[in-house]
């Protein structure tokens, strides 16, 4: 190894902390007098109460095979759901839509949830006749 390829982290080494000890920090601008404090009285934002305001199954009644879409609008929800038996659909919080294709009479359950976590349950049925 040559000497100058030895030296070298010793030179940036040294550079470096002279450069970082060299001079001092600026001293901060003096405060504004235009610039308002931060506010210290904060209050919550009032939410909406969650409105359901639309739940419907297009058609209501279907033959065995056919399909039905259950539709649904509503506004302030934390978490919307529609409950079929044993499963649980999860869906957008605004509002949409779920096909379902039931091989008998099938009631189906909306589960909203609030921002401040009420609950609430809305239910439709799928008429099917053979």
């Amino acid at each position: 190894m040559s000497d100058r390829t030895r030296f070298m982290p010793v030179f940036i080494l040294t550079a470096a902390s002279v450069y970082a000890g060299c001079g001092t920090s600026p001293a901060a601008p003096p405060p504004d007098a235009s610039v308002s404090p931060p506010a210290t009285d904060i209050r919550p934002v009032p939410h909406p109460d969650p409105v359901l305001l639309e739940y419907v199954a297009m058609p209501a009644t279907i033959k065995l095979g056919e399909r039905s879409v259950l539709q649904w609008r509503g506004e302030g929800f934390g978490t919307v759901q529609i409950i079929d038996g044993d499963y649980t659909y999860f869906l957008p919080l605004l509002g949409g839509s779920h096909l379902v294709e039931p091989t008998q009479t099938t009631t189906y359950t909306l589960s909203t949830h609030g921002l401040h976590g009420e609950g609430h349950a809305y239910q439709l049925t799928v008429e099917v006749r053979p």
